[in-house]
């Protein structure tokens, strides 16, 4: 075989070998991914070729487009950071705009899953207060006790930011689980109970039995979220689906 042929031949193989080597997988634009980098991505992440391929170009499109809308570009905050979250920072805005959740959406929902809003341990609503000392606990405890003094009370609710909260039995501290839901007389006023933390007053302003229905006005801002969730999940898939068919790409599997 003449000597140049076989060189060539050589050179010809060598070059395809390295053609496939450094075969793309997937393009968007002008950003490509090889098959070198979906494998490095697939043994760090996990999962199939096909399923690092798929997200590499939906993670592309998104911050592509993120780019394309200036969005990129007008918020500091994405310097620095990697694509796949800029991506994903991008759609959130996109797909949360104009989401509302109704009234009677919430109620709706509410009524429909009721058998699952139920207590699964005992809980109470209170008002917590926590003191540093015991002198000051008592003096608040006085003045907590007391049919008079409404303007002091007032001013200790409003002094300490005190709220009412919902507390559960099994996650409370036991120096004040034990006074809160075992006390046989049900007392409306505890304390001053020392913990680790300090002395502890709290104000009982509703006991629950475990089993007991949780009405709509507990679980009012839960069901806002997963009504949010479910709307803002259903939204992102529509703009994915939009973006992939204004988006110019290529997937080589």
């Amino acid at each position: 075989m003449n000597r140049f042929v076989f060189v060539f031949l050589i050179l010809f193989v060598f070059s395809c070998n390295q053609t496939k080597k450094n075969a793309f997988l997937a393009s968007v634009g002008n950003s490509v991914l090889t098959e070198k980098e979906a494998r490095l991505s697939a043994d760090l992440e996990g999962g199939s070729i096909k399923e690092v391929v798929n997200r590499w170009v939906e993670e592309e499109i998104l911050f592509q487009n993120a780019q394309s809308s200036g969005y990129y570009e007008e918020n500091n905050s994405f310097a620095g950071i990697e694509k796949r979250l800029a991506g994903q920072l991008f759609l959130q805005r996109i797909a949360g705009e104009r989401i509302k959740v109704s009234n009677s959406e919430i109620k709706s929902y509410y009524q429909k899953n009721k058998s699952g809003f139920i207590r699964k341990n005992k809980s109470a609503r209170i008002y917590h207060f926590l003191f540093s000392s015991k002198k000051e606990a008592k003096t608040a405890f006085k003045i907590l006790s007391s049919n008079k003094n409404e303007e002091k009370k007032n001013r200790l609710f409003e002094e300490r930011g005190a709220q009412p909260v919902i507390v559960i039995d099994e996650e409370l501290l036991p120096e004040l689980s034990a006074p809160l839901f075992s006390s046989r007389k049900k007392k409306r006023l505890l304390g001053p109970i020392k913990s680790s933390y300090g002395y502890h007053i709290i104000v009982v302003l509703e006991r629950f039995k475990k089993n007991s229905p949780i009405p709509l006005e507990e679980m009012y801002d839960e069901i806002y979220q997963r009504i949010y969730q479910q709307k803002f999940a259903l939204k992102s898939l529509r703009i994915l689906d939009s973006l992939r068919n204004h988006t110019p790409y290529q997937i080589n599997l």
